[in-house]
């Protein structure tokens, strides 16, 4: 091979060789903005999880207060109605 065709292969390979290091350099960009945007995304994620479960618990506790208000409701009809019946069985109903 002689020394032009050698510089020429020289020049042809020294311009590969940019344009791979290039390409490599915008992948190494994109995957690192994939990778900030997937922290991202799991951040929110994470954040979105937490506020559900904090309205989870907050629901929870009101339908709570409201269960204990219908069983309590629900005894004293329930000895309303017994005492009632029990009047009305022995006839001592007014």
């Amino acid at each position: 091979m002689s020394g032009e065709m050698m510089e020429r292969e020289m020049q042809r390979l020294e311009a590969e060789n940019a344009e791979l290091l290039k390409r490599l350099a915008a992948q190494q960009r994109n995957a690192e903005q994939v990778a900030v945007d997937a922290v991202a995304t799991i951040e929110s994620s994470a954040r979105i999880w937490r506020e559900l479960v904090r309205d989870l618990r907050k629901e929870n506790e009101e339908l709570q207060i409201y269960r204990r208000a219908i069983e309590s409701m629900a005894v004293r009809f329930t000895r309303a109605t017994a005492m009632e019946l029990a009047h009305d069985i022995l006839g001592e109903k007014e």
